[in-house]
């Protein structure tokens, strides 16, 4: 009998060829419900044939296969004194074993297909139920959502089956093994199998049932699988339903009925329906479907129109024995002239990839959580999304189905241990892509990726996997599910542009590369999918990704890495949270990754990172183009692939230094997706042409009833600048009063009305400034070259590369301090800084006027060294911590940086200083503020100091110097171990070198945002004030 299988000889957890036995074949997701009214509901909770096993399960962890419990799968087993578990939930975020995270390498040595016997640990899970007395002569069931990674399964001590796809469902039909009365089902999972070496994603490495378990009954005649291609015709017009249904007969005997097949549309009203006799005579009966529908509503991301479909079995008697519901949706995917096209359109691609995490739960998910990935998705202008790197949970599909996302759904196929093209050399011989004996788990993937998720019409694309070579078995892959569906293109990144991939969708091309591929008149289109790594402080150059986007046909947009922060939940000792990444669970003899599982775009709890706002910017739909700003003509593009622009409104305002001006409004904008119209704003005012004025555009979302985004959202916005100041020359220096200057302390004073300035004799710096009392210089002002290195900067060794700079303003020396020109208007002090880190010299001229206006001309100059990019360039100084409150013009309101600005426009700003930094997860630069044409730091008493530049400059203010924000390595620290500086920081910059945004671990900034050894000239004006 099966309950007598030596297990340890079987060594199934070490055979590549041994992955799933017992189980039901795959077939599409559906629930049988008893009648039609429950089916609408879509709630199987509901249904009488549903029976729900989760909840607490009695639970033994081991840390070793042979130290597991033998036998504890018979009925007389006693687990009274064994721990109870959630089920769905990863036994290591239970307080059983700890979390690992690696990204492409294994946590157990690689030797595949062995597993460490001594390091493999094994969880027993056991529940008792019993089953309803309605179910009695029925078939019953046993659903699995997701067990990692393999797991045997036992009813009432008798075996049943045995599994390894950690990620699709497993279903076993356990009629034969119920007894009357209480059940027992008793599951043994291990953490590791042969499978894990097809499981190397970039993720926390977690354990466990994950996914929803039940019951569920059915008659002796049920449907076994559909599917339900709802196409349309080649104008794209009418509908084509091409069904195909799989009767499952376990009486074997001669059966009669009917398959009745119906599709409601969304007023109720029925749209088709159809009925077919059935004749069954043996175990597995197919029948199959075609018909013309004119004219139905299509199915789009934009416009997710669906069909309420169903399927009854009627027995001769005319009782329904069950009906599968279903929502399908008639669109056409299509490749034709190097472009992906959703019902005849090329479309746009603006996605990202989306791992399944939740901060608390791990790869538990939540539909609330599902339902608030959509929302922000949409109403951050994100079209699409990967489901990387594996089969999601089911509801998952049918919310994006109902939302409206496209979507990549790939199978749980990765070795990146084992190397991948484009990335990791490896050896050919030892790769389970080339390997005959691996060829059925890969088909065994891709096959129930496919056949639970094939009729929902949000999937546009097939993908085989993620980073795992190719090989014959990948090939042989690509024509299984070519054979199966011919609807939908399939995409693999390792196939290149060899015949099994349909779409070149490579991982973080350049620039360059994308812009080649598209000159060079390609067969394919070209769809990224991995690009613009979002790790920590980053997104640089998205725009130019984006520029190239709109230029080229065939280039159709990308995937974003990724979505969310895999950051697990924590607390100190004191209440304050925080999120652990790899590494921080305490056993240091397991293998991690750090925090490079901490690159999304939205913190664990789904709060904003600063870099989301120019992917919304960067990916809407709504565009504008300047005609003649005189007369106040501008172009309205509707870049939507579908829809018109009837739901929006836009709001116009004109703005400067001072605020609005005026503003207006925009409405009935009849522009059908793909065509531009122009509009005149009537902004007739009087432009005073010493003032800067910017016309600032708002796409309004104006429909009340949508499900994802909210009215009065906005959805698009774009900023002209209307006018340039015009240069004035400035006479603040006269005045009555006289100034004086005098040498103290080893410092030239000089001092005004009200006001008192100190520059050191012994260093040339800005030591005191001080007004009504007020200090605003609580630490020296000086030159400095340094940034605290984000994750970008890690990954291409910038800390290592352009160290040289992190000490070259402390460590300067005065070559020369003279008194230009004294006067009772004004004084000039010049200084030469000599900066012997970098053989480099840094001039200043320090201009005070007798109304205590300080002026500070910066010359920087290169010696003959050869010397990296300079990370930054500008003066630092701290002021104390009672200027809490900052005011700014110039882009904002959000931290912006010269390659991450787009999304940020010009305006007057102001926020407390706690939130001018952004805390990532793991320290690093943060807070920038670019193209700033004045600052205003603030305190409580009215005390206020303006700074200005010449020319424009960035800057930031945090309760952090650069130097607290540097860590020594990668991810060694976290926000909250930062303690925050009794003074304020402040940095103003003639420049600051890009984010970056390609890649993590290699890519520099874009060449046009480094700087290099070069003479630079910029200067600063401060004046203090104070409200009395």
């Amino acid at each position: 009998m099966k309950s007598e299988i030596n297990f340890d000889s079987a060594h199934f957890w070490e055979n590549p060829k041994v992955f799933a036995i017992g189980q039901e074949k795959p077939h599409a997701n559906m629930f049988p419900y008893e009648d039609f009214s429950f089916s609408k509901e879509n709630k199987k909770e509901y249904s009488s044939r549903f029976k729900s096993l989760n909840g607490l399960w009695y639970f033994k962890y081991s840390d070793r296969p042979d130290r597991r419990p033998s036998n504890f799968q018979k009925q007389s087993f006693d687990t009274s004194a064994w721990d109870q578990i959630n089920v769905p939930a990863n036994w290591e975020l239970e307080g059983f074993g700890v979390p690992i995270y690696v990204n492409d390498r294994y946590p157990f040595p690689k030797n595949p297909p062995y597993i460490p016997h001594d390091d493999n640990p094994v969880g027993s899970y056991k529940k008792t139920f019993t089953v309803p007395d309605n179910w009695q002569g029925q078939q019953v069931f046993i659903h699995f959502g997701s067990v990692k990674s393999a797991a045997h399964f036992w009813i009432n001590g008798q075996w049943i089956g045995y599994n390894q796809d950690s990620m699709t469902p497993i279903e076993f039909n356990i009629t034969e093994h119920l007894i009357k009365g209480e059940n027992t089902v008793a599951v043994e999972v291990y953490r590791w199998c042969d499978g894990s070496y097809l499981e190397c994603q970039d993720f926390w490495r977690l354990s466990g049932i994950q996914r929803e378990v039940y019951l569920f009954s059915r008659n002796a005649i049920y449907i076994q699988d559909y599917f339900v291609k709802a196409d349309l015709t080649s104008d794209y017009n009418d509908g084509i339903l091409d069904l195909n249904v799989s009767i499952q007969n376990t009486n074997n005997q001669l059966w009669n009925g009917t398959v009745e097949c119906e599709i409601f549309d969304n007023n109720n009203d029925l749209f088709f329906t159809k009925t077919i006799g059935i004749q069954s005579t043996s175990e597995n009966s197919l029948f199959s479907i075609k018909e013309h529908l004119p004219k139905p509503l299509k199915w789009t991301a934009e416009t997710p129109n669906l069909y309420q479909f169903s399927l009854k079995l009627i027995d001769q008697e005319k009782n329904i024995l069950e009906v599968i519901h279903s929502k399908i949706g008639f669109r056409k995917v299509e490749i034709m002239n190097a472009q992906l096209l959703i019902n005849g359109k090329a479309i746009t691609i603006k996605g990202v990839n989306r791992h399944e995490h939740d901060e608390v739960t791990g790869r538990v998910i939540s539909e609330e959580s599902m339902i608030l990935d959509i929302k922000l998705m949409k109403q951050y202008n994100i079209n699409a999304v990967r489901n990387s790197h594996y089969p999601n949970k089911a509801r998952w599909y049918e919310l994006c189905d109902e939302y409206g996302l496209y979507v990549i759904d790939e199978a749980n196929i990765e070795t990146h241990g084992m190397g991948s093209n484009y990335s990791t050399p490896y050896d050919t011989s030892v790769h389970p892509c080339n390997l005959s004996e691996w060829k059925s788990a890969h088909l065994d993937r891709v096959s129930r990726m496919f056949e639970r998720t094939k009729n929902h019409p949000s999937i546009i694309i097939w993908s085989l996997g993620n980073e795992a070579g190719n090989g014959p078995n990948f090939k042989a892959a690509y024509q299984w599910i070519k054979s199966k569906d011919t609807t939908r293109p399939v995409q693999y990144e390792q196939a290149g542009d060899e015949e099994n991939t349909d779409i070149v969708c490579p991982m973080y091309p350049t620039i360059e590369e994308i812009e080649k591929y598209a000159k060079k008149n390609p067969k394919r289109p070209f769809i990224m999918c991995e690009y613009a790594h979002a790790m920590g402080n980053s997104a640089g150059n998205l725009i130019d990704y984006w520029n190239l986007i709109q230029k080229y046909p065939t280039l159709q947009g990308g995937f974003i890495w990724d979505w969310v922060d895999q950051g697990i939940a924590a607390y100190t000792k004191e209440g304050e949270k925080y999120w652990k990444f790899g590494g921080d669970f305490g056993a240091t003899h397991i293998p991690s990754d750090g925090n490079f599982c901490i690159n999304g775009l939205l913190f664990p709890d789904r709060t904003p990172h600063p870099a989301i706002w120019e992917v919304k910017k960067c990916y809407q739909s709504i565009n504008f183009k300047v005609i003649d700003l005189k007369k106040g003509i501008i172009e309205i593009s509707n870049d939507f692939d579908f829809i018109s622009l009837s739901d929006f409104h836009i709001n116009w305002e004109v703005s400067s230094e001072e605020g609005n001006i005026c503003s207006g409004l925009l409405k009935d904008l009849t522009i059908d997706a793909g065509y531009s119209s122009q509009f005149q704003i009537d902004y007739q005012f009087d432009l005073n042409p010493s003032i800067e004025y910017f016309l600032n555009l708002q796409a309004i979302f104006s429909k009340e009833d949508d499900k994802s985004i909210p009215f009065g959202h906005e959805v698009a916005k774009e900023q002209f600048l209307l006018q340039s100041p015009s240069r004035k020359e400035s006479n603040d220096f006269f005045s009555e009063k006289e100034l004086s200057i005098s040498e103290i302390k080893e410092s030239y004073q000089i001092s005004g009305e009200n006001f008192v300035i100190q520059i050191s004799l012994a260093t040339g710096l800005l030591t005191s400034f001080s007004y009504r009392g007020t200090q605003y210089i609580d630490e020296p002002m000086r030159p400095n070259f340094w940034r605290a290195p984000n994750d970008n900067d890690f990954g291409n060794t910038m800390p290592e590369r352009t160290k040289i700079w992190r000490y070259a303003g402390q460590n300067h020396t005065l070559k020369d301090i003279k008194l230009v020109k004294q006067s009772k208007h004004q004084v000039i002090i010049n200084t030469t800084l000599i900066l012997p880190d970098v053989d480099c010299s840094f001039k200043m001229k320090y201009s005070i006027t007798n109304n205590g206006v300080l002026s500070i001309d910066c010359y920087f100059e290169p010696g003959s060294m050869q010397l990296p990019e300079l990370p930054r360039l500008g003066l630092y100084f701290k002021t104390n911590s009672s200027f809490t409150k900052i005011k700014w013009f110039g882009r904002g309101p959000f931290e912006n940086y010269i390659d991450r600005k787009h999304a940020a426009h010009i305006g007057l700003y102001e926020k407390e200083v706690d939130h001018m930094s952004h805390d990532y997860i793991s320290p690093q630069e943060t807070g920038n503020r670019e193209d700033t044409r004045k600052l205003i730091l603030k305190n409580t008493n009215g005390a206020q100091l303006e700074i200005s530049g010449s020319p424009k400059f960035s800057f930031s203010t945090l309760y952090y110097s650069p130097e607290t924000l540097t860590q020594e390595k990668r991810g060694i620290l976290h926000h909250i171990e930062l303690q925050k500086e009794n003074a304020v920081s402040v940095c103003l910059d003639h420049f600051q070198m890009g984010i970056g945004g390609i890649d993590s671990w290699g890519a520099f900034p874009l060449d046009k945002y480094r700087y290099s050894l070069d003479h630079y000239t910029f200067s600063f004006t401060l004046k203090a004030s104070k409200t009395l």
